[in-house]
């Protein structure tokens, strides 16, 4: 009996202490991530950016995009996180911010160089997200673009 109480205590302690830590606030947060759904058989890989100076360019050296197998490959969920874990965007945006998600095929994105893919814009999709689009959607989106996704900004645009 007296066991049980000790690893009761000691159960308690650690659950007080972890609600307490920002470590515990990153791993629950997750709600304010962008969560990307890959609907084909191919990986892709995804890199998002919310840097107005680029506009819809890529920028001089490549990212570190976020590889993201087929949803068909996934255990749990069949969304994959993107961008941002942890991170509560809701307060960090404002209403005129746009967020840039761009959709790469993983193979062309890790064999060609970067200059190339600049230079022809080797971009499978491109959204162009303002946060209240990212709201409706609840922060997931799809490649290709789901028939939600139909009036965000895109390119190329969306087709049924």
């Amino acid at each position: 009996m007296r066991i049980y109480t000790i690893r009761l205590c000691a159960l308690i302690i650690t659950a007080s202490f972890l609600s307490s830590c920002s470590f515990f606030e990153t791993l629950v947060g997750t709600e304010y991530g962008i969560y990307m759904r890959n609907d084909t058989d191919k990986r892709i890989i995804v890199w998002g950016t919310y840097n107005q100076t680029l506009g819809t360019r890529l920028p001089e050296e490549r990212p570190a995009g976020e590889l993201i197998v087929p949803s068909a490959d996934l255990d749990i969920s069949p969304f994959d996180f993107i961008m941002a874990q942890g991170r509560d965007w809701t307060k960090s945006l404002s209403d005129t911010d746009t967020i840039r998600v761009f959709v790469f095929d993983s193979e062309k994105y890790e064999e060609t160089d970067w200059s190339a893919i600049r230079d022809q814009y080797l971009v499978l999709q491109r959204y162009d997200f303002t946060k209240a689009e990212l709201d409706v959607l609840g922060w997931h989106i799809s490649y290709p673009p789901s028939s939600e996704m139909k009036d965000i900004k895109m390119w190329p645009p969306y087709e049924e």
